[in-house]
């Protein structure tokens, strides 16, 4: 009886580290298999989604707004 219980508590231990295998490879699978023809899709077809990339010659930074800086501004800061 105890050969069993030893052989048992082998094989589910390889048991388990296989399964920890098989799910990372077809989690990976199914990730680059529906994700990749989505993405590659909207950007055909879409563009930039997020509205995110510069155009040639221009700059992320945005133009400073004119604020006039007072102590009362500078106490309420947000």
């Amino acid at each position: 009886m105890a050969l069993w219980k030893s052989i048992k508590s082998g094989w589910m231990a390889f048991a388990h580290k296989l399964g920890k295998i098989n799910t990372a490879i077809l989690l990976s699978i199914v990730y680059f298999v529906t994700l990749g023809p989505i993405s590659l899709g909207a950007r055909v077809l879409i563009g930039d989604l997020l509205g995110i990339r510069a155009k040639e010659g221009e700059s992320f930074a945005s133009p400073p707004e004119n604020v006039t800086v007072t102590m009362e501004r500078a106490h309420k800061q947000f």
